[in-house]
């Protein structure tokens, strides 16, 4: 019995402890993360800055963007519309080609950027750190038996979201793919009210 804890106790301490003491290969990051542009800031769109016009402009001529991006208009808002455009064979591969990229403008100017990425919470929380500031959600546009971890990371204009059924494994957290939207600074301010939600976990994992 004493040998079969021993081993379970060290099964534990390589599972918790091993991932910490790699290494972590951080270069599916570094296309998001773009040092010429000052944050926030995305793709050449910078927020509350870039007009709608020259957000489009931006977009047909990127390298990642296939031709023709959409614009979309929400009836119940005159203020704001969407661009929406697929991603080209050149577009980094940390990103999910099946989802596509997606601005928020509103009032003629970019507010938020957002892209559905192949890289788990769990990477990015190893790369980038533990997160400080973020809460948990009900799924806009979702069931109610799932939820929205929000996790906060100012120093990239960063939020990183996964979205999972109510009552899912932790370990479901951790490998759920992130969508990462570069947001202004009010919705980091936001956001940044509430610390991580370590409490609630129980919402979305056990």
């Amino acid at each position: 019995m004493l040998r079969l804890a021993g081993l379970l106790g060290l099964a534990f301490f390589v599972a918790i402890w091993l991932p910490r003491l790699v290494p972590v290969d951080t270069s599916a990051l570094n296309p998001l993360i773009e040092p010429d542009c000052v944050l926030p800031c995305a793709m050449g769109i910078r927020l509350n800055q870039t007009s709608g016009v020259e957000t489009q402009a931006l977009l047909a001529g990127h390298v990642w963007v296939k031709p023709r991006p959409v614009m979309i208009r929400p009836i119940d808002d005159i203020n704001t519309y969407f661009v929406y455009w697929s991603w080209s064979s050149q577009s980094p591969v940390s990103i999910d080609p099946a989802q596509r990229g997606r601005v928020r403008v509103y009032r003629d100017q970019a507010v938020s950027v957002t892209v559905q990425t192949r890289l788990t919470l769990g990477e990015v929380w190893l790369a980038l750190g533990a997160a400080e500031h973020g809460t948990v959600v009900p799924a806009s546009l979702e069931p109610e038996n799932r939820v929205t971890v929000i996790a906060v990371y100012p120093a990239q204009s960063w939020l990183a979201r996964v979205t999972l059924p109510r009552g899912a494994r932790r370990w479901q957290l951790w490998q759920a793919p992130v969508e990462i939207e570069t947001v202004n600074a009010q919705a980091i301010a936001y956001f940044s009210q509430y610390r991580f939600p370590w409490d609630r976990l129980g919402q979305a994992g056990h």
